[in-house]
């Protein structure tokens, strides 16, 4: 706060000393009444009582008492990582935590800590004078495998320090110790049953696969018999006569009757109804349209523009939570795929098919989990800077980041210069401002519009900061692997369709 000094009855024209605890504030002349006026900002202090002082050259001097306020600042709330969460698959967990705003006149800061035990007699970790509700272990930092207990308290300006928060408990290291023997086994036994189904496969490209079962299978010939080899030397024998029998002994002309050869059995052809329904289902497997989950996550708004009742708030209520993103393809209810089911050539199609489909919603139902994490960081840390009818397209970019960097396709730290802005005139002559990601980022294009200055500057750097902390997230590490496993699945349903289309 600013402090107001007032004194009078000094010498007219003469210098005054004004200090606050012996620190020298300013020096003022008296006016021709030997009056004077300062206004100065406290200094932070601690609370209690603090003395203000006016002297002249002349060595007058007053002294008043300045009482600084003594109420501390209330205790934060934990927010991430929430009370036995758990990261790093057998450790090196790195969270970032984060708790809630605290209020106070003064200003406030806060100090983390964490230990080992739930009395924090060992800590391993004081991080003080943190002026945001959040902090990213750096790499040196990252917790072994164990148990951590941490807590924050806060600490206004005139250093009354508030209770410590509630203790929280994470678990560094996923995977137990007793796990490791058997994920041993798994390997070995995952070895084996990758060279077996390397040489199953071999072997069943070795088959003629048909597409359907009124198509005409192509069989290999049978094995010829060795024949023995001959003792002596080869010759060429006469060719063989055979005696015509004359006309008379028939009575008349020779007339001799050769029986005619048995046709061999054709197979019957398919009817005119099986043939297009062939055809039907070729059609259909032809256009099945597999979804691509790309790290850009474009793919998930794509779900979102095709649920059967969209809405033009769809995306506020999707934030919300008040609308569930699920992948349930409109092509398995087509008439084709019941008879799609009934073909046996079709089986390894169909099974692809399915196991992609819960693939892609088990991915649709991890990626918007993170969007509303994201989202909720976003309204807890800035509750009076909401984005009205604009927060998707600001949340899905900070997502859009994290994924594209746990999949080490965008590597850079995330930084101011991955923005910059776009400036409009609006017919009332107002300057008005637009945040663009850079065209090298995860996120290129518009994320925010009609900004302010101010504003423009102040969303930047907020997105800066959420991106940071999503890509240190351990559940966006997990579902990066989940996408890169089901392009996988993608691919090899792609070529499973290429083959019963007969396209390869």
């Amino acid at each position: 706060m600013n402090l107001d000094v007032i004194g009078q009855g000094f010498e007219p024209a003469t210098t005054i000393t004004i200090t606050y605890d012996n620190l020298i504030r300013a020096a003022i002349f008296t006016d021709d009444a030997g009056s004077f006026r300062l206004t100065f900002p406290i200094p932070e202090s601690p609370s209690g009582e603090h003395s203000v002082n006016a002297y002249d050259e002349s060595g007058n001097k007053i002294q008043l008492p300045f009482l600084m306020e003594s109420k501390p600042p209330s205790a934060p709330s934990l927010l991430s990582p929430r009370n036995e969460d758990s990261g790093g698959w057998f450790g090196g967990f790195r969270p970032t935590p984060s708790w809630s705003n605290v209020d106070d006149p003064s200003g406030v800061t806060y100090t983390l800590e964490m230990a080992t035990d739930s009395h924090f007699l060992n800590s391993i970790l004081i991080q003080e004078g943190l002026s945001s509700p959040a902090y990213i272990l750096t790499e040196e930092q990252v917790l072994p495998r164990g148990n951590y207990y941490w807590r924050v308290k806060a600490t206004d300006r005139a250093d009354n320090e508030g209770p410590w928060s509630a203790v929280f408990v994470v678990q560094s290291g996923i995977i137990p110790i007793w796990m490791l023997p058997a994920l041993g086994v798994l390997v070995v036994l995952g070895s084996g049953g990758g060279a077996y189904t390397f040489i199953y496969r071999r072997r069943l490209q070795a088959r003629q696969w048909t597409m359907l079962p009124e198509l005409i299978r192509i069989t290999r010939p049978g094995p010829v018999a060795s024949l023995p080899m001959p003792s002596g030397p080869l010759a060429l024998a006469p060719a063989p006569t055979r005696a015509l029998p004359s006309p008379e002994q028939n009575g008349g002309p020779l007339v001799k009757k050769v029986p005619a050869k048995a046709k061999p059995p054709c197979a019957k052809a398919p009817s005119l109804e099986s043939q297009v329904q062939i055809g039907l289902v070729k059609d259909f497997v032809g256009s099945i349209p597999v979804l691509q989950v790309s790290h850009d996550l474009v793919w998930l708004e794509q779900l979102i523009e095709a649920m059967d009742n969209p809405t033009a708030d769809i995306y506020e209520r999707v934030l919300e939570e008040e609308v569930y993103v699920t992948y349930r393809p409109s092509w398995s209810q087509h008439p084709a795929y019941q008879v799609l089911l009934e073909v046996a050539s079709a089986r390894p199609l169909v099974e692809g098919l399915d196991a992609y489909t819960e693939s892609v919603d088990s991915c649709a139902v991890e990626a918007m989990e993170l969007v509303w994490r994201i989202h909720a960081s976003l309204l807890t840390a800035y509750p009076s800077n909401n984005l009205p009818d604009r927060q998707w397209r600001f949340v899905h970019s900070i997502a859009q980041s994290a994924v594209g960097w746990c999949r080490g396709l965008y590597l850079e730290q995330p930084t101011v210069r991955d923005y910059y802005f776009e400036e409009e005139v609006t017919p009332s002559g107002e300057r008005v401002f637009s945040l663009v990601g850079g065209e090298n980022t995860p996120f290129p294009g518009v994320i925010l519009t009609e900004l302010s200055e101010e504003e423009a500057l102040f969303y930047r750097d907020v997105h800066v900061a959420l991106r940071r902390a999503a890509a240190q997230d351990e559940r966006v590490q997990l579902l990066a692997a989940r996408l890169a496993l089901t392009d996988e699945q993608r691919n090899q349903v792609v070529a499973l369709i290429s083959k019963l289309n007969g396209t390869r």
